[in-house]
């Protein structure tokens, strides 16, 4: 668990919508909640498939980008839980993976925090794969004076 100073809640909505020339079978979306630290934790983990993902609810600090890492590697044992070591608590880490670099391919995403109201940015990065991520935020509180 983290404590989250200035925190406000953000719905992450992601979505494939296209597998393109992609070669891997699996993928796992993490959020980073530390930047300095590198610290993340995982969203979705399993199977890649063209599909919207169920809704989840994050906490982010008001005054900093919500970044979203998006990952797709192969499962090598077949598990549709087998993320690669190293992606979700070490993805800022680098020479940290236990998978060769080749394994894995990534991309990231920021929002910054918004009063209200909802944004989508679409990856760019993983090869054909088309994916979107909508954040809608909730009111954000004024800072205590």
């Amino acid at each position: 668990m983290a404590s989250i100073p200035k925190a406000v809640l953000a719905v992450l909505e992601c979505e494939v919508h296209h597998l393109g020339d992609n070669l891997f079978d699996s993928l796992t979306i993490t959020a980073v909640y530390c930047t300095m630290q590198g610290g993340a934790f995982s969203v979705f983990n399993g199977k890649l498939s063209v599909c919207r993902l169920p809704p989840v609810t994050v906490c982010v600090d008001y005054t900093k980008d919500l970044t979203i890492d998006l990952y797709t590697h192969n499962s090598h044992s077949g598990d549709n839980n087998c993320y690669p070591d190293g992606v979700v608590g070490d993805s800022k880490i680098p020479g940290y993976f236990h998978y060769d670099i080749e394994d894995i391919m990534s991309d990231t995403v920021w929002f910054e925090p918004q009063k209200n109201g909802s944004s989508t940015k679409n990856s760019s990065n993983l090869y054909g794969l088309v994916m979107s991520v909508k954040v809608t935020w909730s009111s954000l509180c004024e800072p205590c004076q």
